[in-house]
């Protein structure tokens, strides 16, 4: 320990414990844990103080909190690291110009195009068109992602349909692909549910995955499994509290899907995924109905389904595609190559397109 048998100037006081001790080039070299030192009047009382050791408190703990990465370092001059009391950012442009900065520390900010500092430009954006399904009134710059539904169609249509499957654990249904444009917003699920392989299975193993034309995925559901490449939006305690028995039955659900990031016009698919991974077989018969989307197809089957953006009818979306829709871009009526239904040929129909380009059509 470091001891300091009397004060030549100043003192300690009780109740300092844990104040620091400094060595001639302002580092910490201990910390006060004892001592008889006190002010007497206006004098010290010429007591002693002793202080631990750094160098020793270090291998009793003190590192894990000062090196908690271990790196070795046994000495540092600022705290926080290369502090400078006079840097700030310099640019008087800038949004959080310091005027009173003598060095720039290169934190400087602008403006993005919602007036938000630093901000990356998504708070003020999005569908401003108040006829899209998905209009965004707080929008104040358009985004270029505005959705329509089919001609003569209103945006609040549904998008039904069915799939029976006996699936073990982590097992995955056939797909069920449909055409339809919207965002999803509420699913309605009736749920015939058997136990076929006996043990500890539940109805709310079920995980229904939901795939946008764009590829990106959201599962509902699974007890302890999701399937792969979704964005799992919760476990089985999404579905009902009666889903969770050995019962066999009829389940029905409502779940909100609101945030699920899913949007577009094009093939849409469905599947059902035992999410229990240690399940022995059940029988999941499933009929749904997802509000927001407008089916577009009347119906859909199992498999593969048609793609709007096979313009040239070949069964795959390659670059002759691409030439027919360059050749109708900036089209404004009874285009050919309106992908996403809103009357024209516009750069979201470019990005539907180049999002199914390679795909094998039937």
């Amino acid at each position: 320990m470091w001891w300091i048998d009397q004060w030549e100037s100043g003192v300690t006081e009780p109740g300092s414990s844990g104040s620091p001790l400094f060595d001639q080039n302002q580092r910490i070299i201990g910390q006060l844990y004892g001592g008889a030192a006190a002010c007497s009047g206006s004098n010290n009382n010429g007591a002693y103080d002793y202080y631990g050791r750094m160098n020793v408190s270090w291998g009793l703990g003190v590192s894990g909190y000062l090196d908690p990465l271990n790196t070795g370092q046994l000495t540092i001059d600022s705290y926080p690291t290369n502090s400078n009391a006079n840097a700030g950012c310099t640019l008087p442009s800038a949004c959080n110009y310091d005027p009173d900065a003598l060095e720039d520390d290169g934190s400087c900010l602008i403006n993005d195009a919602c007036g938000v500092c630093g901000g990356n430009g998504t708070s003020c954006t999005g569908c401003t068109d108040a006829a899209a399904c998905n209009y965004d009134g707080g929008a104040t710059i358009d985004d270029d992602s505005c959705l329509y539904p089919p001609a003569g169609e209103p945006c609040d249509c549904d998008a039904e349909g069915n799939l029976d499957a006996t699936l073990t654990g982590n097992a995955a249904s056939a797909i069920y692909s449909f055409d339809a444009a919207g965002v999803p917003e509420a699913l309605d699920i009736s749920l015939t549910w058997t136990n076929t392989g006996g043990g500890a299975n539940w109805p709310a193993d079920l995980a229904l995955a939901i795939t946008a034309p764009d590829g990106s995925c959201a599962a509902i559901g699974g007890y302890n499994s999701s399937p792969a490449g979704c964005n799992s939006m919760g476990n089985y305690t999404l579905w009902p509290a009666d889903w969770q028995s050995s019962t066999e039955g009829t389940y029905t659900a409502t779940v909100d899907l609101a945030g699920n990031g899913l949007s577009g016009i094009g093939s849409w698919q469905v599947y059902l995924f035992n999410g229990y991974g240690g399940s022995t077989g059940a029988q999941f018969n499933a009929t749904w109905t997802i509000s927001g989307l407008c089916n577009t197809d009347g119906g859909g089957d199992p498999g593969p389904s048609d793609c709007p953006p096979d313009l040239d009818g070949d069964g795959t979306v390659t670059v002759s595609d691409a030439l027919i829709l360059l050749g109708d871009f900036g089209c404004l009526a009874d285009c050919s190559a309106d992908l996403n239904g809103d009357g024209q040929v516009t750069t979201s129909d470019m990005l539907l397109f180049l999002a199914a380009f390679g795909e094998v059509c039937n």
